[in-house]
């Protein structure tokens, strides 16, 4: 038996195939039960991915699992953002 890769996961024990982790969540170990989702600030676009990008300078995003770029938004006025 081989260990589910990282950015997959198996939930339930048995012979069930790993699935990738979705858009906003991550897995960056082997063998994981869970995908944890991106933390504020941070996005992932494409399912089974082992982490999370950062929103870019200037942007934020305060959605947990974002899930696209176009959640981190501009800052407010008179205020800024480094990256995440």
């Amino acid at each position: 038996c081989l260990p589910c890769r990282e950015g997959t996961f198996k939930g339930v024990n048995g012979s069930s195939p790993c699935l990738a982790c979705a858009a906003g969540f991550y897995s960056d170990s082997k063998a994981a039960s869970v995908c944890a989702s991106c933390s504020a600030g941070k996005y992932v676009s494409t399912g089974g991915e082992t982490y999370c990008e950062n929103c870019v300078n200037g942007k934020y995003s305060a959605s947990i699992a974002a899930s696209s770029p176009t959640q981190c938004v501009n800052c407010p006025s008179f205020s800024t953002s480094l990256q995440g």
